[in-house]
């Protein structure tokens, strides 16, 4: 019933059910009048000589309204009678079909898609209802949950379709036109909010904030780390010259002695091990810069256009094929992957930093075991002077630990502490990043389901007074009931990026 190749002009006819050159022959529908022609006999009175069928013109807007009972149909002939024929037609020639599929390489042309953008809108104007499936398509792919976060960017439409395909036709017909590609996607991106300003945007910033704390905490541990050691230089002089001393023959060999020269002795090589944390948190602290640059050309991948030539490469290196690769156009979808990776070895050293926590309190616990024990009670080494100057010598090695290292190794704890505390608001550290781009397709349609007038070619003959008159033909218009037809348009696409840390 309905057909056309490509888009033009329509009448009434094109809804009909006859081959259209039957109705375009008649602009009106004919009412029939029977003639009787008269003649005279001679020597006698006038008498029939034949019959003849005449007609009478009626406008064909008239007659259609009445075939149907009201003017409905009438009122809606530029939708009905042009654009559904031609919608139909496009939704099932297999021309047409990559346009529906939102494809960019073969036969695809601006005034092509232009063409189905002018007979949607025709329908659409005519309060032509379109039903869509996108709202199963955002449920069933782009919803958050199971640690997704989603952003969607604006639907490519027809008419954001239309303007890539000119864009890309100098590709086409010789090279691509770097500086017409670059025009689009950048008003694309431009008035991409929904992206440019997003939550994972929001994420990118916090971090740089997260850095710079990063920065303050690691400074803390460089800090609490060195004065560790330049403490504990001290207390080792103390041991020193407490042992050169008091050790004296056999002063210091008893068990008891012995035991906690040996515990102090641990106590200092533990505090000593801590020289390192300085060590990775210098090497942390040097990779926060190289991290900051890192989200911040993320930031500028999102927020901005890249230049020409990365448009250029997607087309020439047939990357952007479909409008499902439309997210391309936003540089980050190909950087943010290979920078979280970067990211991700880049923190290797605040996890080392991380190590000490538990050796520091290792440290602290034997700090607290060297000072518990009351030397100034012990009556073994009361009791001779070679033994109160072992015992002096333990009371001076304990003020000494307890004036230069107990409070410095606990400021150690706590400040890798906070950085650990710092560093957990980071998912890079103990996760890894799922990334997934590209451009969601969702169907539309709409059905019709109608009275129409079709149009049924008769032949009659009429009599009178005996004499039939020739046969004629004409056109009758008929209602008609057309069955519900479902009338397909081309896809709408919304981009995407969805990421998790897993």
């Amino acid at each position: 019933m309905y057909g056309g190749s490509q888009p033009a002009d329509h009448d009434l006819s094109s809804s009909l059910s006859i081959p259209k050159k039957s109705f375009v022959s008649i602009q009106q529908e004919t009412n029939l009048l029977l003639l009787i022609l008269t003649g005279w006999q001679l020597g006698g009175g006038p008498t029939q000589c034949a019959t003849s069928i005449v007609t009478e013109n009626v406008d064909i807007c008239e007659a259609v309204t009445k075939a149907l009972g009201d003017s409905t149909f009438v009122g809606h002939a530029q939708s009905y009678c042009t654009c559904l024929p031609d919608a139909v037609y496009y939704s099932t020639a297999t021309f047409w079909k990559p346009m529906y599929d939102g494809y960019l390489v073969g036969d695809i042309h601006s005034n092509y898609i232009n063409a189905l953008y002018r007979t949607e809108r025709c329908l659409t104007d005519d309060d032509v209802t379109v039903k869509t499936d996108r709202t199963a398509i955002i449920q069933s792919q782009l919803t958050a949950g199971s640690g997704w976060t989603v952003v969607r960017g604006p639907e490519i439409d027809l008419n954001t379709y239309k303007k890539l395909a000119d864009a890309l036709y100098p590709c086409r017909e010789t090279t691509c036109d770097a500086a017409k590609l670059r025009a689009f996607f950048a008003d694309y991106i431009s008035n991409a909010e929904s992206i440019t300003d997003s939550e994972f945007t929001r994420m990118l910033n916090n971090w740089l904030t997260l850095f710079e704390n990063l920065k303050k905490r690691v400074a803390d541990v460089q800090k609490a780390s060195r004065l560790v050691q330049a403490r504990l230089n001290s207390v080792s002089k103390t041991v020193s010259s407490v042992k050169s001393r008091a050790c004296q023959g056999t002063a210091c060999k008893s068990s008891t002695v012995q035991g906690h020269f040996q515990k102090i002795s641990a106590m200092m090589s533990t505090v000593k091990g801590l020289q390192y944390a300085s060590t990775a948190a210098d090497k942390a602290a040097g990779n926060l810069p190289k991290m900051s640059q890192v989200v911040k050309n993320s930031l500028t991948f999102t927020r901005t256009p890249a230049d020409g030539a990365y448009y250029v490469g997607l087309v020439d290196n047939y990357q952007m094929t479909t409008l499902r690769d439309f997210t391309k156009a936003f540089r980050v979808t190909e950087y943010f992957p290979k920078a979280a990776e970067e990211l991700k070895k880049s923190v290797s050293p605040f996890t080392d930093v991380s190590k000490y926590a538990s050796k520091g309190r290792s440290g602290y616990t034997q700090i607290g075991s060297v000072l518990s024990v009351n030397w100034s009670r012990n009556q073994q080494l009361s009791k001779t002077v070679a033994g109160r100057r072992v015992r002096d010598g333990f009371l001076s090695i304990q003020k000494s630990v307890k004036n230069n290292l107990r409070t410095p190794v606990y400021d150690l704890i706590r400040a890798i502490d906070a950085m650990h505390r710092t560093m957990d608001q980071f998912p890079l550290q103990k996760k890894k990043l799922e990334w997934k781009v590209g451009a969601a397709p969702y169907s539309r349609w709409s059905e019709f389901n109608m009275v129409v007038p079709c149009a049924e070619e008769k032949t009659i003959t009429m009599e009178a007074g005996g004499i039939e008159s020739p046969p004629f033909t004409y056109t009758e218009i008929k209602k008609c009931e057309l069955s519900q037809t479902k009338v397909s348009f081309p896809k709408q696409f919304i981009p995407y990026i969805k990421y998790r840390f897993v």
